[in-house]
């Protein structure tokens, strides 16, 4: 299973999620493009500062400050994985480390 952490200001991926074999596994990739996507749109469309890493099962993003610009990308984001959530529950969740 995939488990996507929120935590304050960073974001955290860790693990594989299952649903097929290595290269075709679509919830994988969804959940790469996802976060690739708002890595690459927050460095063009942003002004923040953020710091990032992707390994084999695992990914970090850490962002200094939130404009309105990366507000909205992180919304979009969490709109998106929410959907992988309702429809791949088994190979994907979210965890919210804000309150832990």
């Amino acid at each position: 299973m995939i488990r996507v952490r929120k935590g304050n200001q960073t974001i955290k991926i860790i693990g594989h999620a299952g649903y097929d074999r290595h290269g075709k596994d679509i919830v994988c990739a969804a959940v790469s493009v996802l976060f690739q996507t708002l890595i690459k749109s927050m460095e063009t469309l942003s002004d923040d500062e953020i710091t990032y890493y992707i390994e084999e099962g695992s990914a970090k993003l850490k962002y200094e400050y939130q404009t309105k610009t990366t507000k909205t990308l992180l919304e979009s984001f969490w709109l998106g994985l929410g959907l992988l959530v309702k429809e791949y529950s088994d190979y994907v969740s979210i965890e919210d480390e804000r309150s832990a």
